[in-house]
């Protein structure tokens, strides 16, 4: 069975235009290789606005409604976004109207936990390999403070991992729970998202192909048992009859012979069953190998990724230092406190990535 996949990811104000760059494909991924630019039109968005006001934009309204006793801090979290989706398997068995709907009812299914008018934005993607749905939330408790801390929780946030698919059950769609490490969700950026679903779709894969071979294993049993039949019927003890050509034989050895032929009535059927399963375990085994090689590639572009990221923390490092010195001579020393800081955490967000990124491909038992 294939599972309900769904994460939730913090973001600062700074993050809101890169966001939304990539939420709206206004221009060209050169980090993604995944988007097929020519499927692009077949995106839909399931958050209608009645304007064409930027994500930023966006929250700043929604956060300008709350009354807010203090001014935001320039660090703080302002909006939150949510991946929903499943396995490629599980949606290239679905037909349009029915992948449709599996977003929709996820859309309404964040819409109404976390309150329509803290929605920014909602697209869903169908440009990339596996269609998912992109959800955006301004982070408001309950008594209307702006709070992502408060809102999502670690309870809030193991408990979504099971109010969503049971609640996508309710809806008509077959998924099980999505996986999580060690009891523990871990809360990933978008191409680990991908990697996490191509592991699950490994995984699944591997057990249809363990529960193939040991029926095979079971098979080759039994036809170890007709080779040991077939010898005792080569050694019956028959006897010509005193009239006509009629043969005489004794009751076991004619119990044998009808055991022998119900044997061979099912095993002739099993073989048929046989040829049909090794055929299947041909085929899975060429996907489990195109799959496995995949995630090769990709793990070997997110490590370029990170090297290209790193590089540039360090210019902006080095920039920013140049800057702290002009505006210290100008009292500006605050202003440049705060910017040194934003690029510390930046850059140390960058090493954690880094880390999380293995050095090597996996090393899959096949």
């Amino acid at each position: 069975m294939s599972f309900a996949i769904i994460h939730m990811q913090k973001i600062k104000t700074g993050g809101i235009k890169g966001i939304e760059n990539h939420n709206e494909r206004l221009k060209e991924s050169k980090t993604n290789p995944d988007i097929d630019s020519e499927k692009s039109h077949l995106n839909k968005d399931l958050h209608e606005v009645d304007n064409d006001k930027s994500y930023y934009n966006r929250v700043k309204d929604r956060i300008k409604e709350l009354n807010l006793p203090k001014a935001v801090r320039k660090d703080a979290v302002t909006m939150c976004g949510f991946v929903c989706t499943s396995d490629k398997e599980y949606f290239d068995k679905l037909p349009q109207a029915e992948k449709e709907g599996f977003f929709k009812e996820s859309y309404e299914f964040l819409k109404n936990r976390y309150g329509e008018k803290n929605v920014v934005a909602s697209t869903v993607h169908f440009d990339e390999k596996t269609p998912h749905l992109h959800c955006y939330v301004v982070p408001v408790t309950e008594d209307g403070r702006l709070s992502a801390k408060d809102v999502f929780t670690r309870a809030e946030l193991q408990k979504l991992q099971t109010d969503y698919p049971k609640y996508m059950n309710e809806k008509g769609f077959d998924l099980e729970r999505g996986l999580s490490s060690d009891g523990k969700r871990k809360h990933l950026d978008t191409q680990e998202l991908k990697i996490q679903t191509k592991q699950q779709e490994i995984e699944k894969l591997k057990s249809e192909l363990e529960r193939t071979y040991n029926k095979l294993q079971n098979e080759k049993e039994a036809l170890r048992g007709t080779r040991t039949t077939l010898y005792e019927l080569e050694h019956l003890d028959i006897k010509n009859s005193l009239i006509g050509s009629k043969i005489t034989l004794s009751e076991d050895d004619f119990n044998k012979i009808m055991d022998m032929a119900k044997k061979g009535v099912h095993n002739s059927r099993e073989l048929d069953d046989l040829k049909r399963e090794v055929n299947w375990l041909k085929e899975n085994n060429e996907s489990y190998k195109q799959v496995t090689n995949k995630n090769s590639d990709t793990l070997s572009e997110l490590r370029k990724e990170n090297t290209k990221l790193r590089n540039g923390l360090k210019d902006l490092k080095e920039q920013g230092k140049a800057m702290y010195e002009t505006l210290k001579k100008h009292d500006l020393v605050p202003e440049a406190q705060d910017t040194l800081k934003n690029m510390r955490e930046a850059e140390k967000a960058s090493e954690k990535l880094l880390k999380k990124t293995p050095s090597k491909g996996w090393d899959i038992e096949r």
